[in-house]
């Protein structure tokens, strides 16, 4: 199998985002996906998500192909635990009906040590939560980034950070609704991102602080 490009979809550490994973782990985003060159999907969901992630992976079907559980260590860099991944994360492949070629593999992990590494050597596209450190690890690393606000939590100001950021250019913004995730996607294939400044912005920094703890 030719080894494709890479989707990378974080909801942070702690707070489940359910709406966003739910997104993703459907067939209709992923036919999206796989049309425009992607052949892994690897989703950090984070803490306590586990048991909900293998029910919807179990559940996923794709047209003309047949799914299998497998050890995400057989997939190109699927080794997550030399990126400090706390438990073997669950990978589940597609293969077409009429062969045996594997046409899309998606991995889910809840916590690793080293997302950021990982996003560095693997990562063709993120897909982020709207929580200003993990926008920031991604344009840090020159990431394409679509950063999608959780409309659930409390005294949120995720709606404020990624429109501010998708203001400037550097990020596309959107609600975790599965036609606007495609839309963004879709346009993230053609969009001129602007590169973020690696060096210190402290005037950018008190403002996304201002907008953090307003």
């Amino acid at each position: 199998m030719t080894v494709g490009k890479t989707l990378f979809v974080t909801c942070g550490a702690t707070v489940p985002f359910p709406d966003l994973v739910e997104c993703v782990i459907n067939e209709k985003f992923i036919v999206e996906i796989i049309k425009n060159g992607y052949t892994r999907l690897v989703v950090q969901f984070g803490t306590g998500y586990e048991s909900t992630f293998l029910t919807l992976l179990s559940g996923l079907n794709i047209a003309n192909c047949t799914a299998t559980l497998s050890d995400s260590k057989k997939i190109p860099n699927g080794d997550f635990s030399i990126y400090g991944s706390n438990k073997t994360p669950v990978c589940r492949t597609f293969n077409k009906t009429n062969g045996h070629d594997e046409v899309f593999s998606i991995v889910g992990f809840g916590i690793s040590m080293n997302v950021e590494q990982y996003i560095k050597d693997n990562v063709d596209l993120v897909i982020s939560h709207a929580g200003t450190g993990s926008i920031l690890d991604s344009l840090k690393l020159k990431k394409p980034l679509i950063v999608c606000v959780n409309t659930s939590l409390m005294d949120n100001h995720q709606e404020q950070i990624a429109n501010k950021f998708g203001s400037m250019g550097y990020v596309l913004a959107c609600h975790p609704k599965l036609d606007e995730l495609i839309e963004k996607f879709d346009e993230s294939q053609v969009y001129e991102f602007k590169e973020f400044p690696t060096s210190k912005n402290v005037k950018f920094e008190n403002l996304l602080k201002t907008l953090a703890y307003k």
